[in-house]
């Protein structure tokens, strides 16, 4: 679903309200959210009357469609080329390519695992957290 340039999975329905919870797809980069985001920002409250004035709905069948082409497309994930090296004895982590290219990644925190030497999370400051492959 999109609305002002921004598209919404419906994530919940109040029956007894009305009241329809909205997830943000993508961040500000178009880098996919992730599903278990539960960053206020990423979130959009509304009532079931003005959503059918306001929006594109789409069956479930096709979001999770699009939901799977978005998430074969590497330009909606954020991709972390690395190395890991020894230094004092501890793993150090350098990134050798971040994709997108040109992307803010002053705009992100990269949660690093010295135990596993992975990425176990990449969080947008404003948004939550993203999908990304490492």
């Amino acid at each position: 679903m999109m609305a002002e340039d921004k598209i919404y999975e419906i994530c919940d329905y109040n029956e007894r309200t009305g009241q329809i919870k909205l997830r943000l797809m993508f961040d500000p980069n178009g880098i996919l959210i992730a599903k278990d985001n539960t960053n206020r920002l990423a979130r959009k409250d509304i009532r079931a009357l003005w959503l059918e004035k306001h929006y594109l709905i789409l069956p479930q069948d096709d979001e999770y469609q699009i939901r799977q082409n978005i998430l074969k497309n590497k330009d909606c994930k954020l991709i972390i080329k690395y190395q890991v090296i020894q230094s004092e004895g501890e793993p150090l982590c350098l990134t050798n390519q971040i994709l997108p290219e040109g992307l803010d990644m002053s705009k992100y925190d990269l949660g690093f695992n010295k135990n596993d030497s992975t990425f176990n999370k990449v969080v947008h400051k404003e948004y939550g957290p993203v999908v990304y492959e490492a």
